[in-house]
């Protein structure tokens, strides 16, 4: 015979586990797109955060702790990867998904990356524990490495010419001294 106690929900009762995100039933996706529609931006992963883990989505009031603690090390990560470089008064170009992960520490023992639920897998793709995160922009990445491949086989083609071109002008320059040698030969034959 079963007993009761085995089909009730371990982490249930909220004496034993706080509430972990705000989300209700709609997965994370759909609050993705909510908040691409409201604020007409494609939202980062610290702006899904900050939407599911405040009570009633304020971005103040924190669920728990550990929420908190989290989003603190996200604006502590972005302040110091933001500052200019030095002899430069330019802030840096902050990667937004790059930042999220290693605030919330990278994957976790089961592959997973905390507070972002069914987003993991699109912003981040695929993840094995040994790889670090691959960023949604990835694709873009890609166009500008073969696009870079493809600059520098012209540039590689221009050097060829180049040096083409310079053999050629000392080849001519040697036919041109050696002609002169003879001329010169000549005249001090001719004169002996």
């Amino acid at each position: 015979m079963v007993h009761v106690l085995f089909f009730r929900n371990r982490k249930a009762g909220e004496d034993h586990y706080p509430a972990t995100h705000t989300g209700g039933s709609a997965s994370h996706r759909a609050h993705a797109a909510i908040l691409a529609e409201t604020n007409e931006k494609v939202p980062t992963p610290t702006d899904i955060y900050e939407h599911t883990h405040t009570v009633n989505n304020d971005r103040v009031n924190w669920i728990n702790k550990k929420a908190e603690r989290v989003y603190k090390r996200i604006k502590e990560l972005r302040e110091l990867r933001s500052q200019p470089l030095e002899g430069s008064s330019e802030p840096q170009h902050v990667d937004e998904d790059q930042l999220f992960f290693d605030a919330v520490g990278g994957l976790d023992n089961r592959n997973r990356i905390y507070g972002l639920g069914s987003l993991q897998n699109i912003i981040y793709g695929s993840q094995s524990s040994c790889n670090i995160a691959t960023s949604r922009y990835n694709s873009n990445f890609n166009d500008d490495y073969h696009q870079m491949q493809v600059e520098l086989q012209e540039m590689k083609d221009h050097v060829k010419e180049l040096q083409q071109t310079r053999d050629d002008e000392l080849q001519e320059m040697r036919s041109q001294m050696n002609e002169m040698k003879n001329q010169l030969a000549m005249v001090l034959n001719n004169q002996n």
